[in-house]
């Protein structure tokens, strides 16, 4: 987004991400997203975007990587297979939300062992959902994909600049 131009101040919504019982992962992604808008809507009377993005394989959702054996589980079960990256945001401004999914499709290509474990050993898996990142050494497993590109980076600029090109605080800039 600041390399669109647009002046950005991070707030920490500090809340509870926890799955709750029955919930889907595009319900999760969308409640959370809309929930980190409401928990920094006190901070500012400026536009708030707030987002959380989510990768599924099967019915798993794939958090963030405990330790080393956890994100080789993950690269694994990603390896030849496909995946979900789901991201639920909202845009809150002036007491109106938007909260919205964007759901994008990956297919690793079949990974070796010796890919799986070079990789591990770049250390880009930490703190990443999913053990892996677009923009990062795995990017070169992804055999295709079908969706939004920027939602797989973590927001689904086209969708997010169409919303805010509709607010008066910034349509001049959209």
């Amino acid at each position: 987004m600041e390399s669109l131009g647009f002046e950005l101040t991070l707030l920490n919504p500090n809340i509870d991400e926890s799955q709750q019982p029955g919930e889907s992962p595009q319900e999760l992604a969308l409640r959370l997203g809309r929930e980190k808008a409401l928990a920094v809507s006190k901070q500012t009377t400026l536009p708030i975007i707030a987002a959380d993005t989510i990768v599924v394989v099967g019915q798993e959702i794939l958090n963030k990587p405990e330790d080393l054996a956890d994100a080789r589980r993950m690269i694994q079960l990603l390896s030849n297979r496909e995946h979900l990256v789901i991201t639920g945001y909202a845009v809150l401004y002036q007491g109106r939300m938007i909260n919205e999914i964007v759901t994008t499709k990956l297919v690793f290509r079949a990974l070796a062992a010796h890919e799986i474990e070079s990789y591990l050993q770049t250390n880009e898996w930490i703190g990443k959902s999913g053990a892996c990142t677009l923009q990062g050494a795995s990017g070169v497993f992804v055999d295709h994909m079908t969706g939004s590109f920027t939602n797989v980076l973590g927001l689904p600029l086209t969708e997010i600049l169409s919303i805010l090109a509709g607010l008066p605080a910034v349509a001049h800039r959209a």
